[in-house]
């Protein structure tokens, strides 16, 4: 039944509200990131050091460093932790999640000492963080 609907239903649906004139009244909302929903599904989040990365896998970090490397693409923008960026953390920040960063990302945080939280995970075998929200990299003095 559920293939029906994904098949036909939806078409059904769609038709009908513009038909209605109801479909042009959605207007597009800009994704958001609930940090609250983290830390009640995981508990707290642990401090980490880029040594330990290996041991944190799967879990919700802090981390605390200076941001030495960064890029920007049409298809993300990523930055590079500490002086050896080839086995270090990479953060990411994906395009539909572009419009709530600050202009150009990857020039702001450059060369900044930043703290940063998320969930960590390993990406073709470096440890990886992917930005949703700017709460999540908090520049630091």
């Amino acid at each position: 039944m559920n293939n029906f609907w994904v098949k036909h239903g939806l078409r059904v649906l769609v038709a009908a509200a513009l038909f209605a004139g109801i479909y042009y009244s959605f207007k597009p909302v800009k994704p958001e990131y609930d940090e609250t929903k983290e830390q009640t599904e995981t508990g707290k989040y642990n401090f980490v050091c880029p040594d330990d990365f290996e041991k944190h896998y799967g879990e919700f970090v802090i981390i605390d460093g200076e941001i030495t490397k960064s890029f920007a693409s049409g298809k993300l923008v990523t930055f590079k932790f500490y002086k050896n960026f080839q086995t270090t953390l990479t953060l990411v920040i994906f395009p539909k999640y572009f419009e709530i960063f600050p202009d150009e990302p990857e020039k702001y945080y450059l060369n900044q000492k930043v703290r940063i939280t998320g969930f960590l995970k390993k990406y073709s075998g470096k440890p990886e963080v992917i930005l949703y929200n700017p709460k999540q990299i908090e520049v630091r003095e």
